[in-house]
C-alpha cells in the first residue's frame, strides 16, 4: 500500500535521442546485411557462371577437335539454352567468330569491346560500359 513505484523520469529529449540513434544503428546494420548478401550472391553467381563456361568450353573444344569445319551453331544454341545467357559467342585463336548466337557474325573478326580483366584457361572476362551507361561483364 505504501510501496513506491519505480519511475525513471528522463527528459523527453534524451529518450528521443536514444530511440533515434537506436533506429539509426538498426538501419545501418540492415544496409550492411543487404550489401553483404548482394556481394555473396554476385560471387556465387560468378562462380557458377565460370563453372558452366568451363564445362561448355570443354564441350565446344571436343566438337572443334572432331571437325574444325563443322557447323557449331547447334552446340552453341544448346549451351546458350542451358545457361540462360543473353548471347553466346566462341572466338578462335586467330580472332574470328567460330560461332555466335547472331548467325550473321559467324566467320567475321571479333572486336574486343572492353578491357580484359581476368583469364581462366580459355575463358576471358571483359568489362565495359554499354551505350546505356550500364556496366557489363562478359565471359
Amino acid at each position: 500500500m505504501f510501496a513506491s513505484k519505480l519511475q525513471i523520469r528522463l527528459p523527453r529529449r534524451i529518450t528521443a535521442y536514444f530511440l533515434l540513434f537506436g533506429v539509426a544503428a538498426l538501419v545501418w546494420l540492415s544496409v550492411g546485411v543487404i550489401y553483404v548478401a548482394h556481394s555473396v550472391t554476385e560471387s556465387r553467381s560468378e562462380s557458377a557462371s565460370l563453372r558452366f563456361v568451363g564445362r561448355a568450353t570443354d564441350r565446344f573444344v571436343l566438337a572443334y577437335l572432331r571437325d574444325k569445319k563443322a557447323d557449331f551453331h547447334p552446340v552453341l544454341s544448346d549451351i546458350r539454352l542451358q545457361c540462360g545467357a543473353d548471347f553466346c559467342a566462341v572466338v578462335s585463336p586467330s580472332g574470328e567468330f567460330l560461332a555466335h548466337s547472331n548467325s550473321t557474325l559467324k566467320g567475321k573478326v571479333a572486336t574486343v569491346q572492353g578491357n580484359i580483366t581476368d583469364r581462366w584457361g580459355e575463358v576471358v572476362e571483359l568489362k565495359y560500359i554499354s551505350d546505356n551507361g550500364v556496366p557489363i561483364r562478359e565471359f
